[in-house]
């Protein structure tokens, strides 16, 4: 079994109104160390939820994609979720000004793309633009995006049964937003290599560290072949996919 390696932030106190859109059981909470944290749990449908995050936002790390801070979180009652720092000053797309979507998709466009890149990979059917942060920078007022929420990625969205470019071929919250971001030009083949060279480089053993971080009633079935998986020709194979990619 899995043990946790990372001190789970303790839990000291539970918002009870909801800042942003949330779905898959969020909570919002603050943190003994007086951050605010969108708190996930494993759910009877989706037992792998926490490790699908913790994964997933290191992929996204490993391949430069910014994500939040993350860490564990203990619950007063014993329970641990997976804990997404909530970012401030970062609004949801609903709540921008369509001249600001527009500016923010245009600037930022290669960027979701190769977030979308690692959804194909990872089986990621709910990207959509409400999870993904946008934030101008205070140095030049340029927007910058950030990638958070893999509820569904992994193995509720098929993987590795589900090959990347089923993601872009059917009906889904990505395949909408591949097509938005398609008019704005976005579609470069070195984003999805460089996606994949980064995905080449991670190792089996950093893989097993990565889970290693999670408390152990976070963990489920796949965590415990996730690691051998990742070392076999399967994952080799995935990865040589992203490159094949419509763009």
């Amino acid at each position: 079994m899995i043990q946790g390696s990372l001190l789970p932030v303790r839990v000291i106190g539970i918002h009870r109104t909801a800042p942003l859109n949330s779905a898959d059981g969020a909570v919002f909470v603050i943190g003994s160390d007086s951050q605010d944290y969108v708190a996930k749990f494993p759910l009877p449908e989706n037992p792998a939820l926490a490790v699908a995050e913790h994964l997933s936002y290191f992929l996204c790390a490993r391949a430069g994609i910014a994500v939040p801070s993350h860490v564990p979180l203990e619950f007063e009652d014993g329970r641990h979720a997976f804990g997404s720092r909530l970012e401030s000053g970062v609004p949801q797309s609903s709540t921008m000004t369509l001249l600001e979507r527009m500016e923010a998709i245009q600037e930022c466009k290669d960027i979701i793309f190769q977030i979308c890149v690692m959804d194909a990979f990872i089986s990621n059917p709910d990207r959509h633009l409400d999870n993904l942060l946008f934030r101008r920078s205070p140095l030049d007022r340029r927007w910058t995006v950030m990638a958070m929420d893999f509820s569904r990625a992994l193995w509720q969205g098929g993987f590795p049964e589900k090959e990347p470019s089923h993601l872009f071929e059917h009906e889904n919250h990505t395949a909408t937003l591949v097509r938005l971001i398609r008019r704005f030009g976005a579609f470069d083949a070195r984003i999805s290599a460089t996606v994949a060279g980064a995905l080449q480089t991670i190792t089996p053993e950093q893989i097993t560290t990565c889970l290693a971080e999670l408390p152990t009633p976070l963990h489920c079935n796949e965590s415990s072949t996730f690691a051998a998986w990742w070392g076999s020709d399967e994952r080799l194979r995935r990865i040589d996919a992203l490159l094949e990619l419509p763009s």
